[in-house]
C-alpha cells in the first residue's frame, strides 16, 4: 500500500504562480490603457467633426432658404432634441468637445470645436471651418490637414 502524505492532497497556486500571474496582468493593463486612451481620443475627434460637418450643412441649407446664415447659441444645459452642439453624450460633464457658432452679420460663420470638461487634446487642440470652408486647428502638434483628415 502506497503512503500518501498530507501535502500531497493540497491543491492551490504557490505565491510564486499568483506573483508571476499579477506581473503579467500589470504588463498587459500598461500596455492596454494607453492604447484605449488613444482610441477615446481618436474617436471624440471623429465625433467633433463630424458635429462641425453636420452644422455646416444645416447653415448652407438655411442660407439657401433666407439668404442669410443662422445665429445659434450654444446650450448651457443637455441638447435640446434634435440639435447635439457637443460630443462626448447627453450630460454637461460628458462633453469632450463644446460646440460653438459664430455668425457675422448672416453673410459668414466659424464653427469651433474645443477641448472641454478636463478632456486633453494635445495633437489636434481646438477645430475651427469657416462659411469658406477653411478648416484649421490651434493648440496642437499635428498639421491641420492631418487633423481634419483622420
Amino acid at each position: 500500500m502506497k503512503r500518501t502524505t498530507r501535502y500531497a492532497l493540497v491543491a492551490g497556486f504557490t505565491l510564486i504562480e499568483l506573483m508571476i500571474t499579477v506581473a503579467v496582468i500589470a504588463i498587459l493593463g500598461g500596455i492596454a490603457y494607453p492604447s484605449y486612451q488613444a482610441y477615446i481620443r481618436r474617436a471624440a475627434r471623429a465625433e467633433a467633426r463630424a458635429v462641425i460637418l453636420d452644422i455646416a450643412q444645416k447653415q448652407e441649407r438655411y442660407f439657401s432658404s433666407n439668404n442669410g446664415y443662422l445665429a445659434i447659441a450654444a446650450p448651457t444645459t443637455a441638447a435640446p432634441t434634435g440639435w447635439q452642439n457637443f460630443t462626448g453624450g447627453t450630460s454637461m460633464a460628458a462633453r469632450k468637445y463644446n460646440i460653438s457658432v459664430a455668425v457675422v452679420g448672416g453673410t459668414s460663420y466659424t464653427i469651433t470645436a474645443a477641448p472641454a470638461n478636463g478632456f486633453t487634446e494635445s495633437d489636434c487642440g481646438t477645430y475651427t471651418m469657416t462659411s469658406t470652408n477653411v478648416r484649421a486647428n490651434s493648440g496642437n502638434s499635428r498639421p491641420s490637414a492631418e487633423c481634419w483628415s483622420k
